[in-house]
């Protein structure tokens, strides 16, 4: 009878190790499940933010091209600026020489009409 009731007792020890295991086998099934899940979440993670970084390097690359467009447009103007003195003398000359010839010109009709 203690033989049986070693045997009984180690039954009961197996079979409560036994559910312990199937428990520890569902919990295991559980957290595979989640820690898939919490993959899953990064790898969409992971893609938007690569997309975000590739809007982000064409937002950077236009934002050069558009700052060495004002650049190129910054020298011009200031080359405009800088010859805008020599432009002014050129158009007082050009003045001078059209008052010069209304000048002339009266003059020739004026003594054509004898007011000379």
């Amino acid at each position: 009878m203690a033989e049986f009731e070693k045997r009984r007792s180690s039954d009961s020890t197996i079979d409560m190790v036994a559910i312990n295991l199937s428990e520890m086998r569902t919990d295991m099934r559980d957290m595979r499940k989640d820690v898939i899940d919490g993959m899953n979440k990064i790898a969409d993670a992971m893609n938007a933010l690569a997309k975000i970084e590739e809007r982000q390097s064409a937002t950077n690359n236009m934002i050069a091209k558009f700052e060495a467009d004002l650049k190129s447009q910054e020298d011009r103007l200031d080359a405009i600026e800088k010859s805008q003195p020599e432009i002014q003398r050129i158009v007082s000359w050009v003045y001078s020489a059209i008052g010069f010839i209304a000048t002339g010109l009266g003059a020739v009709i004026a003594k054509y009409f004898g007011l000379f």
